[in-house]
This record gives C-alpha cells, sequence and structure tokens, in this order.
C-alpha cells in the first residue's frame, strides 16, 4: 500500500466510518456477502488485513475467532482498537505490501480482507506472505472491485490494462480523492496460482433486501449491475 492510501484514510476517518457504518453499499451489501463466503471460524485465528475502523473485525470475534488485524492507516487503527479495547495489542499498524513480522509461519487459519486490495500494485508478494502465515488448508476471503464495474465505471478504452484509477469520494462536505487498481479476472487467477492458491468459491452479491429502504435507487442498481466481487481461496499445500 502507499503512503498515499495512509494519508487518504487518516484524512477521512472519522467521515468514512460514518459512512461504512450506515451505507447501503458497505452495510447492505459487500459486508453481508463477504461474512457469508466465511467457513466456520470459532476458535479459529484470522487475520483481518487491511481492517480499517473494525466493524468487520468485529463481526469475526462475535462469530467466536480470535483475531490478528493491520491496517496502514493509523486514524483507522485509533477506531478498530476503540471498538474492541479486548484486542488492541492484536490489531497494529502496518503495510500489507511488507512482511508480516509480526505473524509466524503456518499459524493462521484464515485470512479475511474487505475492500483493501485493490490498494495494492503488485498483489504476488502480498499473496506468498498469505501463503506463508496461513496453516495447510488455510483460507483467505477477499472483495474488491469487480473488474468490469472498473472498466465501465471508469470509462477505461482497453478492459485488459491494468491501470491506476482516481475518483473523488464527497464525504459529508469532505471531497477526497482515492486510487485503486482495475484488473482483470485473468490477472487474478494468474496472482493466485503463483502465490500457491486455487478459487474455493467466487460471488458476485445482491444486496440484502433491507438495503432498499436506505436507498432504494441503488438498490435496484444493485440489483442489475455487479460492483463488487468476493473471493474465497484455499491454500494448495
Amino acid at each position: 500500500m502507499s503512503k498515499l492510501t495512509r494519508e487518504t484514510y487518516n484524512k477521512m476517518a472519522s467521515h468514512y466510518m460514518i459512512k461504512n457504518k450506515k451505507n447501503l453499499y458497505n452495510n447492505y451489501y459487500e459486508r453481508p456477502a463477504t461474512i457469508s463466503m466465511l467457513p466456520d471460524i470459532d476458535k479459529k485465528l484470522i487475520f483481518d488485513a487491511g481492517c480499517g475502523g473494525g466493524i468487520l473485525l468485529e463481526e469475526l470475534v462475535k462469530q467466536g475467532a480470535d483475531i490478528v488485524a493491520c491496517d496502514i492507516s493509523e486514524k483507522m487503527i485509533e477506531y478498530a482498537r476503540s471498538r474492541l479495547p479486548k484486542y488492541s495489542n492484536k490489531i497494529r499498524i502496518a503495510d500489507l505490501t511488507e512482511p508480516l513480522d509480526f505473524i509466524d509461519d503456518n499459524s493462521v487459519d484464515g485470512v479475511v480482507s474487505s475492500l483493501a486490495l485493490h490498494y495494492i500494485d503488485d498483489l504476488i508478494p502480498v499473496f506468498t506472505e498469505f501463503n506463508r502465515i496461513l496453516k495447510s488448508n488455510g483460507f483467505i476471503v477477499f472483495s474488491t472491485h469487480h473488474p468490469v464495474v472498473d472498466w465501465k465505471w471508469f470509462d477505461q478504452e482497453n478492459y485488459f490494462d491494468k491501470k491506476l484509477n482516481s475518483e473523488i469520494w464527497h464525504l459529508d462536505g469532505l471531497d477526497i480523492e482515492v486510487h485503486s487498481y482495475h484488473r482483470t479476472l485473468t490477472n487474478f487467477f494468474n496472482i493466485f496460482n503463483k502465490s500457491g492458491f486455487y478459487v474455493d468459491k467466487l460471488l458476485e452479491p445482491l444486496p440484502v433486501a433491507d438495503g432498499e429502504a436506505v436507498n432504494a435507487v441503488s438498490y435496484q442498481f444493485l440489483m442489475r449491475n455487479p460492483h463488487f466481487i468476493i473471493f474465497r481461496l484455499r491454500k494448495i499445500k
């Protein structure tokens, strides 16, 4: 992850936490779908890679998991530690593009990552490190931008080009420029294969029914158009 990503989330942390907790795309679409892809995590050690303010992390704990977590944003880590004070010493500031020196080899049952990996340029070292920390047959569940959405949303001329896109998020009067990488499905599968994983399950989610009361226009859009995609991977060895 880049210095720019850290600065972006530090700047908008309080605004983002309000948005993430209530809006349709996070609370009624991506998060329920990501949670639905989890296997049984009771009494399992789960690493939340890019935990943000800890909303999903709190759900992992509710399901009985022991956790370790990191995020690149100091401000988001403050929110996560405040949300889960019992686990504050297991929630740390770290960059996913750097070695995860605070996690031992073959010690983690699963990795969960919610809308974080599309901020990273080179994902092969990231997934190679996930492979190192995971136990045999360990899993990864992660959500990211649907490749078709990036292609259409940012009006890319060529779907097959990997591209760094930028957009402006409007959060309670604060305008923030956010950057993310577009990848094709082929590129994703090549990354998984080179890093020692296979796809166990793939989900192109729909919003949950309660979301229609929150934002009927966006709800109907998501019922007809993909926006995020969720993968569940398994370690090959």
